[in-house]
Parts: C-alpha cells; sequence; structure tokens
C-alpha cells in the first residue's frame, strides 16, 4: 500500500524513512490541524503526532477517513491471521526467561511446558495483557523517539493454572484440603509484570528479547511496593506484621506485591503504570465474619449470597492461595476474615492494598514502586494520560470494569512542567499523590458532568463516612454511588487522542442492565434495584457492548463538563435486532475491551467476547454459531456524529482474548498481546494433547496450530510491513 494513502495524510508529500515519520506528518499538516483540532502547534509537538480528522468532499460535508488496510475474514482457526503484506513473529512467551540468569548468577532454563518448570520471579509470567514501550537511549535512559531499542512493559494478568501444573490441582478447600506450597508460589509469581529489553536486528524492523538486558525483570505479587498519596498509612490498610521476600509488610505503607494487572497507563516522566483489576477475587472470607457491609463487600468480598443466606466465600479466582501447607503468612494473607481480636491479629485489611493504580519506574530497577492511591480504588482497567500541555494539570482517566461501576478521572494538584520528562518515580509524587478524582455522569441531552469526590462535595461527608481523602481513596465507589455518577456497562479500556483530547471509552457488556433482575445484595448497592436503560447505556441485557467518545470543554481534559456520544454498538451483521450501527460481515465485533489510539488517531479495538459471536454452539445459519475468535480492529473517529469505517485488522487463536498494543515511535513494528489461547479446559486431559482447545503459538504464531501437541501459551506478538513500512498505512 501507498505510504502516503491520501485518506490518510491529506496528500500532503511527507518522508516516512525516518524514525520520527508521526513527528514529520505532524509538521506539514499542523496549520490544518490547528484549525480542526483547535490545538496549538506547541501542544501538538509535545504530543508527539498528527490527528487524523475527516476531509472535504469539496461541497464542505465532511467525510469519515478510512484505514489504509484491507479488512480480513473472521476466523476459527488456531493461528493468528493478519492481513496481507504483514508479517507477525513471536517475541516472548508464557515461561519464557525473562533474564539470562537469575540473582544468584544461575542461568535460567529454556521452558520445558510440561508443567514441571519453576522460579517465574525469572520467566515470562501467565495471561499476557496490557503493554507500552519505551524507547531507550544507548546509555539505558528513557529516549521517546527511540525505535531501534527500548523496554517493553506488559502485564500478566490471570492464570490458566491447569496448564501450569504437572497433573492438574485440587483447588477445594472442604475436608481440610491444603495446596502446596511450591505450586502457590508458582502462581503467585505468574501475575505481575515483565519489563524487557527489545531490539532491532542489522536489518528489518522485527524485534527480539536481549536477555542479557542489564533492565530486564520481573514484578510479581511478591514484590515490596509502597503505599502513596491519601492512604498512606491508614488504619484500614495495617495488618498482621509478617517478613517475606526482602520486605515487613502490616504498618500500611510496605505492601506486598500487585495482583490482577489488567490494563495500563504511561507518564512522560518515563514511567509505566499497572492497574489492580479484579483483585478481589484472589481472598477468603468466612462466613463467621458478617462485618464491613458497605466496604469490603462493595468490592464484591461477600459471605452472603443473593438468597440472603451467609456462605464461606471466595472470589471467582477461587485460588485458595490462603490454604498453602507451609502456612506462610505471605499466602496467607489471602483470607481476609475478621478472625482475631483486632486488625493488627488477622488480614482483614489486606484487600485495602490492592486495587489501586501501581506505578513502576522500568529504566531504575532500584526506585521504589508505588500504589497511588490519590487515584482511588476500584476494579482499575488503567489509567490513561489527557494531553501533556505544559502548565495544565495532568489528567488520567480511568474505567471501573463491574457492572454498573463508574468511569472516573484524576486532576493533578501540579501543572505539568515538560522539564519534568525522564524524572522517573520521583517526578511521580510530584504529580499522582495530590489531585481532584472525579466521577462522570452522562445526561440523556448529550452532555456530561465531571462530579468532584472530595469531603464537602456531591453529598460526600463525614456523617456518611466521608470525611477526608483517605475515606474516598479507599472506598471509592461508594463515594461514586452517593455523588450520582452514572452506572455504565462496564467500563474497560479508555484512549485519548494525544492532540485534540478527546476521549473514548470501551463498554463491553451488561448482561444485567434492564433485565428486571435485582442487581446486588440489598445492603450492599442501590438497594438491590434493577437498574434499566439510559441514554449511554441504552440496551437491555447488553450482551455486545458499544464504544462512547468524550468531548471535554474547548479540548480541555481538566475540564468539569463535556459531550459525549456513541461512537459505534458492537453487534453480529446478521443480528437485525442490535445492530444498529450496520456492521457488516468485514467489520463485525462483540465485547469491545482493549482500546488505543496511536499517533495517528487511528482508533484500534480489540474484544474478549463470551456472547455466541465467538463462543456460539448453534447449527451454521442459526445466528447463534460461533462466527470467529476474537479480533482487533481500526477505524478513524472522524467528527463527531460520524459513523466510523472498520476494518478487520487481525484475528487470534482458539480461546483467546486480544489484549495490548502499541507501537515503536516510527510505526514500523507493532506489538499486540495474545492472552489465554486455549482458555476452555472442559474435558482436556492432559496426558492427550489432541484434547487442548489450543497449542497456539506452536511453530509460528500465523501457523495452525491445531495438530500439534504442546500446551497453550500466552505470548507476546511482533506484526511488521512486509516491504518495512508503516503499519496501517
Amino acid at each position: 500500500m501507498s505510504h502516503n494513502h491520501p485518506e490518510i495524510i491529506d496528500n500532503l508529500a511527507v518522508d516516512d524513512s525516518s524514525n520520527n515519520f508521526y513527528q514529520n506528518v505532524m509538521q506539514k499538516q499542523m496549520t490544518r490541524r490547528e484549525v480542526m483540532a483547535g490545538v496549538t502547534a506547541a501542544t501538538a509537538v509535545v504530543a508527539g503526532g498528527p490527528v487524523l480528522t475527516a476531509c472535504s468532499d469539496g461541497t464542505g460535508n465532511l467525510v469519515a477517513p478510512v484505514p489504509a488496510v484491507s479488512s480480513i475474514s473472521k476466523s476459527l482457526a488456531d493461528r493468528v491471521v493478519i492481513p496481507a503484506g504483514y508479517t507477525a513473529t513471536t517475541l516472548y512467551r508464557l515461561g519464557d526467561p525473562t533474564n539470562a540468569n537469575d540473582a544468584a548468577g544461575m542461568a535460567v532454563p529454556a521452558y520445558k511446558n510440561d508443567g514441571t518448570d519453576t522460579d517465574f520471579a525469572n520467566r515470562a509470567g501467565d495471561h499476557f495483557d496490557a503493554l507500552y514501550y519505551f524507547g531507550m537511549s544507548a546509555a539505558g535512559t528513557f529516549e521517546l523517539n527511540n525505535s531501534a531499542r527500548g523496554l517493553l512493559c506488559m502485564n500478566h494478568e490471570a492464570l490458566t493454572e491447569f496448564y501450569l501444573h504437572q497433573a492438574g490441582v485440587n483447588f477445594g478447600r472442604g475436608s481440610g484440603n491444603k495446596r502446596l506450597s511450591a505450586q502457590v508460589l508458582k502462581e503467585v509469581e505468574a501475575h505481575g509484570i515483565s519489563v524487557i529489553e527489545v531490539a532491532r536486528g542489522t536489518s528489518g524492523n522485527g524485534m527480539s528479547h536481549v536477555l542479557a538486558g542489564t533492565k530486564n525483570r520481573r514484578v510479581t505479587a511478591r514484590t515490596p511496593m509502597l503505599i502513596s498519596g491519601p492512604a498512606r498509612g491508614d488504619a484500614r490498610l495495617r495488618h498482621k506484621s509478617y517478613t517475606a521476600n526482602g520486605g515487613t509488610f502490616g504498618d500500611g505503607i510496605n505492601v506486598q506485591g500487585t495482583l490482577n494487572n489488567c490494563a495500563n497507563g504511561y507518564t512522560p516522566w518515563g514511567t509505566y503504570l499497572t492497574c489492580e483489576e479484579n483483585w478481589a477475587g484472589y481472598f477468603f472470607r468466612n462466613k463467621s465474619d458478617q462485618t464491613r457491609r458497605d466496604d469490603i463487600e462493595r468490592y464484591g468480598i461477600r459471605t452472603i449470597n443473593p438468597a440472603g443466606a451467609t456462605q464461606d466465600a471466595v472470589g471467582f479466582q477461587g485460588l485458595n492461595w490462603d490454604t498453602s501447607d507451609g502456612n506462610e503468612d505471605e499466602f496467607k494473607r489471602f483470607d481476609c476474615t475478621a478472625s482475631g481480636a483486632d486488625a493488627a491479629a488477622d488480614f482483614r485489611n489486606v484487600p485495602n492494598t490492592f486495587g489501586y493504580v501501581v506505578e513502576i519506574d522500568p529504566f531504575n530497577p532500584a526506585a521504589p514502586i508505588k500504589k497511588r492511591t490519590a487515584l482511588g480504588r476500584m476494579g482499575h482497567e488503567g489509567a490513561w494520560p489527557g494531553k501533556f500541555v505544559a502548565g495544565k494539570p495532568v489528567v488520567f482517566y480511568m474505567g471501573d470494569d463491574g457492572r454498573f461501576e463508574y468511569i472516573y478521572k484524576f486532576v493533578s494538584t501540579k501543572a505539568w512542567n515538560p522539564a519534568d520528562v525522564g524524572g522517573g518515580i520521583a517526578a511521580g509524587d510530584s504529580y499522582m499523590d495530590s489531585g481532584k478524582l472525579y466521577a462522570a455522569k452522562f445526561n440523556a441531552d448529550g452532555s456530561g458532568t465531571w462530579l468532584e469526590l472530595a469531603p464537602g462535595q456531591n453529598g460526600l461527608s463525614a456523617a456518611n463516612g466521608f470525611g477526608t481523602q483517605a475515606d474516598i481513596s479507599i472506598v471509592t465507589r461508594r463515594a461514586g454511588d452517593i455523588a450520582g455518577a452514572t452506572n455504565m456497562d462496564r467500563p474497560e479500556w479508555a484512549a485519548v487522542n494525544q492532540i485534540n483530547g478527546d476521549v473514548f471509552f470501551t463498554l463491553t457488556n451488561n448482561s444485567g442492565r434492564g433485565n428486571g433482575a435485582a442487581t446486588e445484595l440489598p445492603e450492599i448497592y442501590k438497594g438491590g434495584q434493577d437498574i434499566g436503560v439510559d441514554a449511554a447505556n441504552p440496551r437491555v441485557g447488553n450482551p455486545n457492548g458499544q464504544i462512547i467518545r468524550m468531548l471535554e470543554t474547548a479540548g480541555d481534559n481538566s475540564a468539569l463538563s463535556f459531550r459525549w456520544e456513541i461512537t459505534v454498538f458492537g453487534a453480529r451483521a446478521d443480528d437485525a435486532a442490535r445492530n444498529v450501527s450496520l456492521l457488516t460481515s468485514v467489520s463485525d465485533f462483540s465485547s469491545p475491551d482493549g482500546l488505543w489510539v496511536d499517533p495517528r488517531g487511528l482508533l484500534w479495538i480489540q474484544t474478549d467476547d463470551g456472547s455466541s459471536f465467538t463462543n456460539g454452539t448453534g447449527a451454521a445459519g442459526s445466528g447463534s454459531e460461533a462466527l470467529s475468535n476474537n479480533q482487533m480492529l481500526v477505524t478513524i473517529p472522524g467528527e463527531p456524529g460520524q459513523t466510523p469505517v472498520i476494518k478487520r485488522f487481525l484475528v487470534g487463536p482458539k480461546g483467546c482474548e486480544i489484549t495490548g498494543v502499541d507501537m515503536t515511535p516510527d510505526g514500523k513494528t507493532m506489538f499486540v498481546n495474545i492472552q489465554h489461547p486455549g482458555e476452555v479446559i472442559t474435558g482436556v486431559d492432559l496426558t492427550k494433547p489432541a484434547t487442548f482447545q489450543s497449542h497456539w503459538p506452536g511453530s509460528s504464531p500465523t501457523a495452525d496450530a491445531a495438530s500439534g501437541t504442546a500446551r497453550p501459551r500466552s505470548a507476546t506478538i511482533v506484526i511488521t510491513k512486509s516491504d518495512g513500512g508503516i503499519i496501517g498505512m
């Protein structure tokens, strides 16, 4: 395809040979972009690339631009499918060594993938999720525009634990069953984050993992880190003291590990933000503990079922780490039952040390890792930055992934100073520990308001438990309830156009919307009433989700008001009742999840579908048959009010989720994560590989792995254009 596709770069003659192609395009389009997007040249230069907007058809009407890729067909094959002219290779897989050697200097063995492997503190974790590429200089420092060498940070959200162990495992709690400590250790260390050095070779745009890189490391659910911001040292984060893995924990400041890291964010001072989503699912709570209805239960750690009966309860992960046969406190902490005389005698408060945005300095392994509590506690999907404008606050957008949960943003007290680029975790202290937290209210007329979550604002007061900002930081969900934020259809990822400040959120689905049933237990959530449809969430029992766009007043991400519109509704093309966006067989999708606006303004959409689109079991043509594995699509949103043209760019292997995407600054290398291929394990016999749903990635990510014998592995793939050009152009 032509590098200067007219719908992408407005027929401007540009040089795409340099590593700063995005910046070159931006500079040549600046006059037009200032008019169309209302931005200054200085703002655009800081943002690093051009915005794509609609083009004129000569009559004054705006025509939505179209991505310069051919839309591929759906696929149910056990391989990655991408357009002709593109190549995909595997970079980093579950169990691959993160470092050449461990801390003792011993070589980390190659992964056998038979359940006998150990030492996941030095191996890739499971369930690869969000990722971000940081350019790195020859001196090992943050260098924004370096496309040839960098650090790739990625999350390891959860586990397909069945394949981690040699012969399965008994997860039950009954009859005194205990988990083997070695198995628990493996699972705990298979969570968290990988930081790996990557580099191009002497030719081509592919990437390889530099095993000898000095900054390669794993951060896991065992790693010591610090609480920072309003909740630091709060009594509700203190618990029984214990020592493990080089740290002593229990004082409400020093905490151990990060869990269920889903989406992410980044900062211009060169740090990585990883976000704790379904952390509540790791905790057990005995039915003897009938306290804390409004705080711990608001996050899903319950001891009472919908019928009102008390019961022993464990989160949906059901891993029961607290039953480890070694009786280690670092694993016992996952039993949060209030069993002792006070909080210092048990682990009742350990859940309050999770649910935050976690900041990591990838360039300085010795720097402390900090949980930024000013950004609230929830099922954090991510923390995506708004535009960085000198003299204006730094803004992060966040989704809380739960049915009827909220969209939030954090606005720093300190104004952005470009001198802080590369400042690392110390710069984060000045921006992320002090600011204002807001929840979004969507009005039926297309307007919206940001509701401040602070004592004395929007109904929050000491009388209802919110006398300090720490109260709001720890029980953010209930603060949103009281303030009157709009209940959304599972806010997943956000993406911000770094030129015009437009914000996009995926609302992935919500089976409970308007279905006539009580939403939650009466004492926990809004009286347990059915929550009906509204303008921003207009579909009953929404199985397919939608993408919503927010346009902040005057393009200012720190504004207190916005306009909004639904960009596109997910649906099967053959589902006339739900396909209100008139998607076709080459553009239909369901359950949008991952989302990214690249530096040119292309919007990349990734799916994690549980509906019949991917999981259907009906006969062909029935409308309930599976149509495709999960996928990644691309579009250009155009101007407000326009329906975007969507192209299908990638389809993954069987059982996977597509999640996590980024590019090098020159646009020639794309990184994508393939999570949990072969996730369906019902009826699987580990001694009979033919029963596995998937064997991906096999010998090649784009080769059909259906006839293989290997256990499936999550992995990062690298996509390049075969002609060495710019992806999507």
